[in-house]
């Protein structure tokens, strides 16, 4: 439990008791996609690591969860540029993704959150996550600070040696990079089978 985001939680839960009031048949399908999405991660709380195809799944979710809050389609992309599938800290991309739908403009097909998927030669991962800044966050109404602190203190404890985190905020889009040495999957795959 201490990987999941108290924010994401409490914004989840306020929008629920909204969506009770204008809908209930839509209030019990959010509360259905907020439960398999906390189940998951409770249920694999131990592990550090996860499967980069498993966090993509969860932020399907999380997805499909922001467009039952926000009463919009959303539109996201991923540009993944490695072969395989690898080792992501638990919850890294989920919560960089969590940042980007609560800030950050995600109505407009030509403006998509994009996803960049990355490895260096020497074996370094760079996740890049940009999105357009939301009128309410260009006022300065809006701080992406928690997030990316508790993301940053997160990447520091499983590694320490590469990995790191980069903001780029010009004055029209958000960007979040984070690095990390990668990890293979091979030895946790039937461990993840059960998850």
């Amino acid at each position: 439990a201490k990987h999941l985001d108290p924010h994401f939680i409490a914004n989840s839960m306020a929008t629920i008791r909204t969506l009770i009031r204008q809908s209930s048949d839509q209030a019990l399908l959010a509360v259905g996609i907020l439960g398999k999405i906390t189940t998951f991660y409770l249920k694999i709380d131990n592990r550090p690591w996860l499967s980069l195809q498993l966090e993509m799944l969860m932020i399907d979710k999380l997805v499909n969860l922001y467009e039952f809050i926000k009463h919009q389609k959303i539109y996201i992309t991923y540009e993944n540029c490695v072969d395989e599938d690898f080792l992501v800290p638990k919850m890294l991309l989920f919560n960089l993704v969590e940042n980007a739908l609560q800030y950050g403009e995600t109505s407009l097909k030509k403006y998509p959150i994009r996803i960049l998927i990355a490895q260096t030669a020497d074996n370094i991962v760079k996740l890049q996550v940009f999105n357009r800044i939301a009128a309410k966050a260009v006022t300065g109404k809006v701080s992406h600070n928690t997030a990316l602190q508790r993301i940053e203190r997160q990447l520091r404890l499983l590694d320490p040696q590469h990995a790191g985190i980069v903001l780029s905020n010009d004055e029209s889009v958000f960007s979040v990079s984070v690095s990390f040495y990668r990890h293979r999957i091979d030895n946790v795959r039937i461990e993840q089978k059960n998850a």
